[in-house]
């Protein structure tokens, strides 16, 4: 008998039986069932011979940047998730990061790190240019491709060597799960971050790996709708006087715009004024939410930095949602 729904193996600890050494599962931390299951799911998704599963997104960072050791250098394009900005500077802080869109390289370089698109600005990066770079100059090219997922980008078909995913995101799509994923064709690289994944513990437990699961199996459906609405709303807000400027890549479900009256006030009395788009960090769920960049995702950073970057003052991100385009778009129109 073969159930149509795979089981969910909540459980700490699996019997020795016979004492065999060799036994495939002995304790959770180690290896489970399910989530052995889903990162086979998510390693074919990507493309991937191997996929790990950590507790968050910024654990499957943190377990790549333990592949480096100190005085290495990786070169960061500017603008990335403030999480990790913060998880670089304040807990890697033995490695160097530079951020620069040129990746000068020099002897202490080891890897290069982006997103595409980016969080909150939403640039994308030519990856398939940048692998060919990497490669050139042998270092890794590691990609987080949480705001695109891998039904829009498949970053390893384009020479990259790492992936990394906040599954809580897209991935899961229902707001229910904090978790990460790395993937990878690598052996020697795979066998490293196994030995991270098992020894630091960072792992997702079996009901959250079956969640997740049964996430994916939607995942075409959900992101075909998100994108046909937020296509909508960009369109609609490029075309509102009050916008002074709206980022999208023209896929998936996150857009950013900036006022023409650029202060935190005016943003902040936006983002409480809509009755839809709920006030909340994180995006990729099935509920429409609205954030301020530069007092939740990004206070982290400088504020000269920050500006620099293209977060000003009134920088919002959106995250679209399943509900009705023109709903969504009366919204924003009342609370502009």
């Amino acid at each position: 008998m073969k159930p149509l729904i795979e089981p969910i193996y909540q459980t700490s600890n699996f019997l020795l039986e016979g004492f065999e050494p060799n036994h495939g599962y002995t304790y959770s931390r180690s290896a489970n069932p399910t989530r052995d299951m889903l990162q086979k799911e998510l390693a074919e998704l990507e493309h991937a011979k191997y996929g790990l599963c950590f507790g968050s997104g910024l654990a499957a960072v943190d377990a790549v940047m333990r592949l480096f050791k100190a005085g290495d250098e990786i070169l960061c394009y500017p603008d990335i998730y403030g999480g990790s900005y913060r998880l670089f500077n304040s807990v890697h802080n033995d490695k160097l990061f530079s951020y620069s869109d040129e990746y000068p390289v020099s002897a202490q370089t080891k890897a290069i790190f982006v997103e595409s698109p980016t969080n909150p600005t939403l640039q994308t990066v030519d990856i398939k240019k940048l692998s060919e770079y990497a490669k050139e100059v042998g270092v890794l090219l590691i990609v987080d491709n949480t705001l695109a997922s891998p039904y829009y980008q498949n970053p390893l078909d384009l020479g990259a060597d790492i992936v990394i995913h906040s599954v809580s995101k897209y991935i899961n799509g229902h707001g229910d799960v904090v978790m990460g994923a790395v993937l990878l064709n690598n052996s020697q690289i795979y066998d490293r971050l196994y030995f991270i994944q098992r020894m630091c513990g960072a792992i997702p437990g079996p009901q959250d790996c079956w969640l997740v699961s049964r996430g994916l199996k939607t995942l075409k459906l959900r992101m075909d709708r998100i994108t046909e609405n937020a296509r909508k709303v960009a369109d609609w807000l490029s075309k509102n006087p009050k916008i002074n400027k709206v980022n999208y890549p023209g896929f998936s479900g996150v857009i950013s715009f900036s006022l023409k009256e650029d202060t935190e006030r005016e943003a902040l009395r936006i983002c409480n004024a809509t009755r839809i788009f709920q006030f909340a960090v994180s995006l990729g769920g099935l509920t429409s939410l609205i954030t301020h960049c530069a007092t939740t995702n990004n206070a982290v950073m400088e504020s000269d930095y920050r500006r620099k970057i293209g977060v000003t003052d009134s920088l919002i991100r959106l995250s679209i949602g399943l509900e009705d385009s023109q709903e969504l778009i009366d919204d924003l129109s009342q609370a502009l």
